[in-house]
Formats: structure tokens, sequence, C-alpha cells
């Protein structure tokens, strides 16, 4: 019952006798009802069966009509992933919570901007998180909101005001559209206390803008806004109760609030100025042992100790070297191991103004800048200069930057240039669909990666991060360089000179429209600043303890529209906020990164770049003419290169980097005209040394096409899409008529693949859409505002019937994003990728295509905008939602991942479309559902489209075939080769099939083939893989149809044991004998209460609860596996352990001698199942042909656990 007491001490006689006699109801966690656990009543020396015997109700750990309050920000597209706040209040100041992002606050306000009783909605990416407790009489209650953007409600019922522990399981509300509002409607079938999570998230562009009131409560069921108080307040904004929410009250007086982890501090029994919950937090129940005196002998009484929040049992509370007594006389901190925050101990400052050690520093422990150098005491420290003479000055830190600056040269080679101020400054120019407002992060890696490349890009020196009319830290507002507009960047790079600022807390302050992301290294670490999309302020402050000149980088993305962007700095001795550069109004020095160019062994290399790589111990090892690594190229021209001097092949292609002179023509195998940092010159799908240039194919490793023509022979086909299709891509050829079907498995393709060569076209407006590792890759995780489609070719014969099949896998990048739709219809072809004609470009996503042309679409819709849109739908360019068939739900969790297989086919004669899909929480049947006004034509094509936009997700398509006939997999024949006396049968055949064969004399008469006779001689036959052939007399009649029908093979041998263990043998291999395999209906704390499929026995691991340090066997009948080319295992199993040190695992035995066959196959005990699950083996092919017994194993650890363990049932082994 879950209440801290092993059942077996619970004896039910209603007579507490001692704890391994409690006379408690071991169904019942609260056996006398009066609010407390038994194993809480007893560990406090209660008795558990009288309700007048009960610990006090301690209302200091309950504070009245208050809720807990958290912010977390920096949260992009990660919906409620920000902390609870935290209920500690154990350290002075008391009536404070201990962690300071968490706050008490007297209620819920979030009616509007910027929120009310100290919650905060300003600002964008954050996690607001509330916690508090309250009672319902009756257990049904309600909340509303209609917040901006998402919601998420949890619910538990709990013990009491004061004991949180549940006493059932959570219900749950979430709310994923945008501002929509939903009401969340609770029903626990019984009243008490409950404790309820909230989390309101917010990505950008304000966080209330709704109507009414923003969250409300109601303590009953309702769907009226009216009838909704505010928690905590009366809320004036449209529609509320126009009171505050009112809540039952609980037998002790008690209402709603939040339970705090605290003590009274007014409560000292024994008079020592401690309070007794202070003391019992050090010695437990005994309160002797702290008072006046000092307990841990550090110079500080316990009373003092208690007031200055140190631990009265530590002499040295914070482990600094010195200890409390010492601390509070020397005015340092006791509870701060660093108290002027330089980097030292207090412990090894010992103020004598002298150095000796790193152990006695002679610094002041309360200067972090002892001798007023400028440097930072623990700096000098490290430096080897002395913190206490202003003399002994360590030299400027100069840091190296993490990222690869616009003028890349190698590793460590950096710094600033000194001969003229201003930054780095590139702007580059893209495609429509590439840069997109809402992705700062992939605007970055666009830019600094190179991929895809920029259709222009412009270099500069400027002065300062303030570009475009708009921002709100400068007015500056230069020009852009290269004329701004729309799908570009601009990329800042620059030192920032900090050296003569003093150590503290500076802030970037970045905006603008569209987006920013920026890095900058200190010799703190490294700091990033986001800025996701258009148009908020946002800041991050960082900590300087030791200054320098640091590295930055940013990089300003503008989708379309207005563009503007500032990149500023705030903090000590600089006045307000002032644009990186900026130097007239107060912003640090900025330099241009450079390429330190100190070459001190004059061998015409910059010594930095020489001992950037790792294997150049010294400045010998490499020079200007020399060829360290033998490939052709000098140093010096490795260096111009930008490839590596230590690697004869930097970019790994099969070609020394000499050879590849990057002249963009082939000369021969010594000049190849390649570029010797890209293994895939031209893009082809085809590394550069596998491309010989011959114009012979010999193999894959050598192909003889050109490496710098990405279709050496011109026939519109790619060289490495023409190795994927199995054809010669030195020899140019067509792709041949349409057929009656498209296969296409999509394997062998490179990654990035949009052209297959086969009649299909793939598109997307900004880049997911190809072939990525063997599958049709629409749309992507983290990637926003896509639009992206697949057509396929016309196949003839369209219009009477086709089936498609095809496999797909669904993965949300958090909450997910719109899904897709395979359509069948007049889609024109594609045009325009990137363009905004919805046909011409990739569709509507999920709602299939333009209403202009027609098209029949199953969509699969896994967006929940609050409304009910989410589920499977079909549709025409002639219906609106919900079109012809809808079934709603949310196929897909937030964050979760989905995959099955799609068969959808077309009867024209019938006007009908019928569709099978797996993989969802049910399969999807849809049988002949009538198409009105619409009219096929062999013409149609079939075109899948998908759609993401603020919420992203991966969209996977593999194996699809269409077919326009009835493929006959078993090739099923009926001939005659003696004139018709004798007649053969022969069909293709499979181990897992078993065949009969009928016939009918009067087809339409006599109804489905399964209703036809069977034809003596040819039933029940067992396959002969890979043919069966059978002969018969012919029966003499003018007219008979033959018709094959396959279905499974019986199984080898099966068990669902409600016939008892017949057969079965168990084994205890452990001396404890405290589990063994027992068969029945199991009855353990957790995991199932009876077999398979509502049966009555199942084999388990006991039947109630497993014990500790166990390993035992269960063991089947003997199977006669003889004969069998193939075979599988399947059982159903419901896991309910430990889940991480209890293991299972199933071994195949050879029944003489009960030896191992093969290898065993573990059963993953990670899962907590909440149902019964089938798990399928293979047999091991050591097996096949033996006489078998199938061994099913357990072993649990050390450690008790209330838990079932492992039950089995419906054991089957089929051949295959």
């Amino acid at each position: 019952d879950g209440d801290g007491l092993l059942d077996g001490v619970e004896t039910g006689t209603g007579t507490f006798v001692n704890a391994s006699d409690t006379g408690t109801d071991p169904l019942d966690n609260d056996s006398d009802d009066d609010l407390f656990f038994d194993g809480q009543e007893i560990d406090r020396g209660f008795d558990p069966n009288d309700a007048a015997s009960n610990p006090e109700v301690n209302l200091s750990n309950h504070l009245p009509e208050r809720v807990l309050y958290r912010r977390t920000d920096n949260l992009p597209a990660a919906d409620f992933t920000g902390a609870l706040p935290e209920n500690v209040d154990q350290s002075i100041p008391f009536g404070v919570l201990d962690d300071p992002s968490s706050l008490i606050l007297e209620g819920i306000d979030v009616d509007r901007e910027p929120g009310g009783l100290g919650t905060d909605l300003t600002g964008d990416n954050h996690d607001i998180a509330y916690v508090f407790q309250f009672y319902d009489a009756d257990g049904i209650f309600s909340f509303t909101e209609n917040y901006d953007d998402r919601v998420k409600v949890v619910a538990t019922p709990i013990a009491g005001a004061t004991n949180l522990n549940a006493t059932g399981p959570s219900s749950e509300h979430t709310d994923t559209a945008w501002n929509v509002r939903t009401f969340a409607n609770f029903n626990f079938d019984e009243g008490g206390w409950f404790n309820v999570d909230i989390w309101l998230t917010e990505d950008g562009g304000g966080a209330q803008s709704a109507a009414d009131i923003g969250f409300g409560y109601y303590n009953d069921t309702s769907f009226n806004v009216g009838d909704f108080g505010g928690i905590g307040y009366t809320s004036t904004f449209g529609i509320s109760s126009g009171l505050p929410a009112e809540f039952d009250t609980d037998p002790f007086g008690l209402s709603w609030g939040a339970y705090i982890d605290t003590f009274d501090p007014d409560e000292d029994s024994d008079g020592d100025s401690i309070p007794d919950g202070y003391e019992i937090q050090f010695f437990p129940g005994d309160l002797t042992q702290l008072g006046p005196g000092d307990f841990d002998s550090d110079g500080v009484a316990d009373p003092e100790e208690y007031l200055d929040g140190t631990d009265p049992t530590d002499p040295d509370a914070d482990n600094d070297g010195s200890n409390d007594g010492a601390e509070k006389a020397a005015g340092t901190d006791p509870a701060n191991p660093d108290s002027d925050s330089d980097g030292l101990l207090d412990g090894v400052e010992s103020g004598t103004g002298i150095f000796v050690s790193a152990t006695d520093t002679g610094t002041d422990p309360l200067d972090n800048d002892t001798d007023g150098d400028n440097a930072a005491d623990g700096f000098e420290v490290e430096s080897n200069t002395d913190p206490n003479d202003a003399n002994s000055t360590p030299g400027i830190q100069i840091i190296q930057p993490s990222f690869v600056p616009i003028n890349e040269l190698g590793p460590g080679a950096y710094g600033p240039d000194f001969t003229q101020t201003g930054l780095n400054y590139q702007e580059n120019k893209y495609g429509g669909g590439t840069i997109l407002n809402g992705q700062s992060q992939a605007n970055y890696n666009i830019h600094v990666s190179g991929n895809p490349a920029p259709t222009r890009s412009v270099d500069a020196i400027v002065p300062w991060a303030s570009h475009g009319n708009g921002g709100n830290f400068s007015t500056r507002n230069s020009p852009f360089v290269d004329g701004g507009g729309d799908n570009f960047t601009v990329r800042y790079n620059g030192y920032l000179d900090m050296s003569t600022y003093s150590p503290g807390q500076y802030t970037i302050h970045i905006v603008s429209d569209d987006t920013n992301y920026f890095i900058i290294d200190t010799a703190d670490g490294t700091v990033i600043a986001d800025d996701p999309d258009c148009c908020a302020e946002r800041t991050q402050s960082f900590t300087i303890s030791t200054p320098g000149i640091f590295p930055f980088d940013n990089v300003f993305g503008e989708q379309g529209g207005g563009e503007w962007t500032d990149v500023a700095i705030s903090g000590p001795g600089i006045p307000g906020i002032v644009a990186l550069g900026d130097t007239e109004n107060g912003s640090p020095p900025v330099y241009p990164i450079a390429a330190n160019p100190e070459d001190s062994d004059g061998d015409d290399l910059p010594d930095a770049w020489e001992t950037s790589w790792t294997s150049i111990d010294n400045l010998s090892q490499l020079s200007g003419d020399g060829d360290f690594d033998n490939d052709g190229s000098t140093d010096g021209e490795e260096l111009t290169a930008r490839t590596d001097p230590t690697n004869p092949d930097t970019d790994d292609d099969g070609l020394p980097d000499g050879v590849e002179t990057g002249t963009g023509t082939f000369v021969n195998a010594t000049d190849t005209g390649t570029g010797a940092l890209n293994p895939d010159t031209d893009g082809d799908g085809l590394s550069d040394g596998v491309e010989t240039n011959s114009g012979t194919f010999i193999d894959v490793t050598d192909t003889g096409t050109n490496p710098l023509s990405v279709d050496s022979d011109g026939d519109l086909c790619p060289d490495g899409v023409e190795l994927a299709r199995g054809s010669d891509p030195n020899e140019a050829s067509g792709l041949g008529a349409s057929s009656g079907a498209y296969l296409q498995n999509f394997d062998g393709f490179p990654n990035g693949t949009t052209d297959l060569c086969d009649g299909s076209a793939i598109g997307s407006n900004n880049g997911p859409a190809s072939i990525q590792d063997g599958q049709l890759r629409l749309t992507e995780s983290g990637l926003g505002s896509t639009h992206a489609s697949f057509r396929t070719p016309a196949l003839g014969g369209s219009a009477a019937s086709w089936t498609m099949t095809f496999d797909y896998t669904v993965t949300a990048g958090g909450d997910p994003a719109d899904g897709f739709s395979v359509s069948y219809g007049a889609i024109p072809p594609l045009t325009n990728p990137t363009g905004t004609n919805t046909n011409a470009a990739n569709g509507s996503g999920e709602e299939g295509w333009g209403a202009d042309i027609p098209w029949v679409s199953v969509e699969f819709d896994t967006y929940d905008n609050g409304a009910g849109e989410g589920g499977l739908n079909v549709a025409t360019n002639n219906t609106a939602h919900p079109d012809l068939f809808f079934l709603q739900g949310r196929p897909v969790p937030n964050g979760g991942s989905l995959s099955g297989t799609a068969t959808i086919s077309w009867d024209g004669d019938a006007g009908t479309l019928s569709a099978y899909l797996t993989g969802l929480a049910n399969p999807i049947e849809i049988v002949d559902l009538e198409i009105p006004n619409f009219t096929a034509d062999d013409s149609y094509i079939w075109a899948f489209s998908a759609r993401t936009g603020g919420a992203t997700e991966t969209v996977l398509i593999d194996n699809l075939s269409i077919t326009t006939t009835s493929p006959d997999i078993h090739n099923f024949s009926v001939s005659s080769e003696d004139g018709g006396d004798t007649l053969n049968f022969e069909w293709n055949s499979y181990a897992s099939e078993v065949y009969t064969v009928v016939s009918s004399t009067d087809p339409e008469g006599d109804g489905l083939p399964e209703t036809w006779t069977p034809v003596p001689g040819l039933e029940n036959l067992t396959a002969t893989v890979p043919l069966n052939t059978h002969s018969i007399p012919s029966p003499g009649d003018p007219l008979r149809i033959f018709h094959l029908l396959a279905g499974p093979v019986p199984a080898l041998f099966e068990d669902d044991f409600e016939s008892g263990a017949e057969g079965w043998t168990t084994l205890v291999n452990d001396p404890s004998g405290n589990t063994a395999w027992e068969l029945g209906s199991p009855v353990g704390s957790t995991g199932p209460l009876e077999g398979a499929d509502g049966s009555l026995n199942a084999w388990s691991t006991n039947l109630g609860d497993y014990g500790t340090d166990s390993d035992i066997s269960l063991r089947s009948p003997s199977i006669d596996l003889s004969g069998i080319p193939g075979a599988e295992l399947s059982f159903k199993a419901f896991r309910d352990a430990d889940g991480f040190a209890d293991v299972a695992s199933v071994r195949f035995l050879r029944a003489a001698d009960q030896v191992q066959l093969g290898t065993a196959v573990d059963v993953d005990m990670t899962i907590f199942d909440t149902d019964w699950s089938t798990i399928e083996v293979p047999v091991d092919p050591a097996a096949l042909g033996e006489v078998i017994l199938i061994e099913f194993n357990f072993a649990s650890d050390s450690s008790p656990d209330a838990f079932s363990g492992l039950s089995i049932d419906d054991v089957s082994v089929s051949a295959n």
C-alpha cells in the first residue's frame, strides 16, 4: 500500500505490538484515517491504529494563501523544462527561500504583461513555474487559462497540507496551442489535499495577450470562464468570477497555501537560543548536543553560528582553510570560501603583505587586488607574479577564440590587430529560405560553416556593431556594407579590450530584426547570448574575475522585411549600454582579429601556426620550403592553402594535398584541379580520390568519372546517383518508359541527394528535403518555417487502381510540427522550391495542395492547436476540415517519435480510397471511403508534402512502393505438358507459410476464393522453399479457375498456461531461495494482476514481489526443430523490476544434455511495462535442427524492491 511498512509486518489486528507487528492494514496506507501514513506514525512514535495518536501538524511548514514561483530563462523550443521552485527555508533570513531563484508570492496573476503579484512576464524563451497545495472536499475541480504560449498543469493527491506524499497517481492537462483558452477539469473521485505544479511557457512575441482571466481556479467542473476566480487576487481583466478563487477547508482549518521545508524559529523548548528545528537537523531527536557552548571549538558559540548560517558542527564551514571564528575576527565570510572573489581561498590569504607560497600568499582576503595593479590576486599567483607588489604584474591576458575567425589561420594563432581599431565585418547573401527568423543558431552555423555557400560575400573593417535603422542601444545605425536587404547575414569578429577594466559583472545586450547569436571567450570561460527572433532585447550577464583582451563573434541573420542589429555591453566603468566599438560613447576598445605574424626562426611560417599542430613540438620541424608530411605540397604552400602540414590528405578523400591544386582543371593524376579542403569538390556524392577521370568505370574505388563535373556523362543524372542506381556514370542513359510500378527504397544515395534520376523530384524552401542515411527526409527537427515535397512520376493505369505502401518515422523536436500528407492528383512538376506558389513549390504541408487543382490526400497531422486539429484526415481540394474522414488525436507526443507503415489504395471503378496505418496507438483502417467529385487520370502523380513552423520535427519516408497492378509475390501458375491430362502447379514458397489450392467452376456464384472448395491433394501443403511444385490429374472440366491461398504456418509450439504447467520445469540457482518461478495470477505490489489478455495464469518471478539476490530459471517442454530452416520465439512479457540492476535473458538448450546452443539473448529490463507487451526473439541458428528447451532466466541484486519482477505468458515458436 506504499505506506513505508513491509506487508509482512502489517498484521491487520488493529493493535500495535512493535515494529514487526504493527496491527495495521497492509492494503491501506493510513489505517486510522488521521491523514498520516502508517510508516510515518511509527517513525515518529505514534500508534498507526489510533486516530487520536498522531503527530501534531506543524503549521510552520504550511504558509497559508501563498504560492511558490520560479522563472527560468533562455529555454528556446524547450517547453515545460524550467525548474520548479524549491521550498526549502532552513537558513537565515527566515521567510525567504534558500534558493534565490525561488520566491514566495501572494498568488498567480498572469492576466497581462508585465504580470502581477511578483510574476515577471516580460521577455521571451522562458518557463514560469508555480507550486502550491489546496484542499478540495470531493476531488472535483478545474483550472482555466488563456496563456500565450503554452501551459501544463499537473495535479497530484497528497496526504495533507504538511505531508506531500502522493496518495494516488497524478493527472495532467497540457495546452500547446497559441493563445487558446482551455479548461483543465480534474476528477479524482475522492477529496483531500492536492499538490499542483504549473508551467507557463513563453517562446516569443509577448507573454499574455488573452482576453479575460489569465489563470483561474474553480472548485467544481466548469467550461464557463465566469466561474473562475483569481488565485490569491481578484481579476479585473475581462471576464472572471469577480472574486478570488474559493477553496474548501480541511478539518484543521487549512485551505490553500505552500508547503515550506522549514522549522518554527520561535520554538526553543530547551531555552538555549537555538530553535529546536535547527538543532535536530544536526542531531535528530537530541537537543542536548548544541547549546550556549561551542560544539565544534571554532571560536564561535553555537547560537552565533545559527545566526551566521554556518555549521555549528564544522569548525571550517566553508572549507577555506580558515576556521569560522578566525574568519569572523578577520571580517571574512565564514560561509564563503573566497570572500573577495579573487580566486584564492580565504585561508591562504594571510594578510602579511609577503608572498611565501600558494598556501600563504600574504594577500588581503577582503581585497581581490591587494597591490592595486589591476590583476586579481588569484591570477597573479597563477601567473607567478607577486600579488603584494604593484610592480610585479602579469602581462595582459589575450584569450584565443573558441570559434574559427573570419581571417582563419590555425588554432592558437590569433591576436588583436593593434594597428587599427574596429572589428571584422563579413556580409553574406543567400538564396531565399536559407536564413530564417527564429533560427539564430542555425543562421550562425550556416554563415560560419559556409554550407550552403553564399551567393556573394563582402569583407570589411567597421568601427562598431550597430547597423541598420533600428535597435535599442545605439544611434550609430550604420548602413550595411553590401546594402542589406533580405536573405543575408552579417558576421562581426573582434577582440574586446577589457584589460583596464575592473573585475565584476558585465552584461551583453543584443537586439535585432531578425536574429543574433553571440559568443565571447573570457579568462573565466565562454559566454553565449542568443537573440532568436525579432525584435526584443536579449541580455546575458557574465563575470570577469581576470581582466584581459577577449575575442567575440556574432552572426546577425535577416530573413526579410526590416533589417537592423545592435550588439552592446554594460558594466563597471561603462556609461550605460553602448555598442561594441563605439568608444566615443564609452565602449571598451575593440580591435580586429588577426593572425599572429611573429616568425622568430625566419622560415616564412608564423610561429603560432607552426606550434598549433599537435604533432609539432618545436619550430624546427616545419619550414616554408619543407614538406613535413611528404604530400607534395610544401609547408609554406599548406599555410596558404590552409591545409594540415602534418596530414598528407587533409580532406581524407584519397588524394594527397599536393596533387589537389584547386585550379578547377583536371590535368592528370598529379594535378587534379580539385580542392584539398573538400573531399567532394564537384558535390556529386563521390570522393575526389575515386573519380580518376579515365572515362571507364572499374569499381567503386575507380569510377572513371571527372572529379570536377557533377555529371560526367551529361545525362542529367549526378555521378553518385548513377552509382546508387547501378548505372555507369560515364555512359549517358535515359530514365526509360514508365511502367506500372514505382519502387524506391532510397538506399545507396549520397546524403544530401535531391535528384534520384528516376523521374521524381525532391525540394524544400530551406534545405532539409533530401536523402539522409538511406531514407527520404522531408523536414528536420530544429529547422522551422519549412515547406518540403517529394513528387513521383506518373504511372500508367493509375486511374483504374493503385496501391501505395511506405514506412514513415516522425520525431518531434519538442512540440510536434504539422506532419505530412501523401496526395494523388494533378500536381504540377516542382519548378520553384523556394517560391510562394503553393503548387509549383512544395504544397501546403499536411493540408495537401492548392484548391485550384484536383487531388485526394491522406493527411497525417501531428500538430495540436488546441482546437482538435491533430489526427488522421482524408481530404480533397473540394473539402474543408474535418473533410471526408477525420480521426482526432495527437499522433506524436512532445519530444516523442513514431514509426509505422502505411498502405493506401485507390479503386477507380468504385471511386473509393482505402488505407491502413500501423505505428499509432491503435492501427487505423479506412475501407472503401467514397471520394466524391474526384476523377482520377493516368497523368496524375503522387506527392508527399510536409511543413514546420515554430514547432519542428523530422519526417522520414522509406521503402516506397506504388503499383497500378496487384503484385503476386508467389507467381502462382497452372500448366500442362501432356495436352491437359495432368495439371502442374508451381509457386514461390516461404517457410513461414502453408498453402491450399482451391478451385471453382462458377467463380461469380461461389463468392470469395476463401470459400471455394479445396483441390484434393493440395490442402495444407508445407513450403518446399524456394519453390513448391505439385501435379494432379485434370478434373476434365471445360472451365475451372484455380486460386492459391497462403497462410501462416501453425506454431511449432505454443502454450498459454491456462491448462497448467505440464512439461515446464523451474530451477532455483541461488542459495537464498526466496524467489521462484510460480504459475498463477500475479499479485505483486506493482505490475500485472492477471495474465495476458485477462487470462488466469502466467509464469511470474514469485506471484508476489520478487526477493533479493535471486537467480532462477524456467524451462519449456521439448520442442522439435528438426528440418526447420528458421524459427522465431514469441512471448508476452510484463517487465516490472528496478530498471537498472535486475536482469533477465533467454537461452536455447539442447534437450538431451541442456548444453546452450548459440548466444543468450538479453531481455531489456530497463523498461517498466504498463501492460503486457510482445517480445520476439529469433531462434539462434545453432538451435535449428535440434530438439530444444527454451530457458527464461531472471536475476536480482541485493537491494529489496517492491516490484513484481518479470511475468511471461503466451509462449510460442513458429517457423519462418
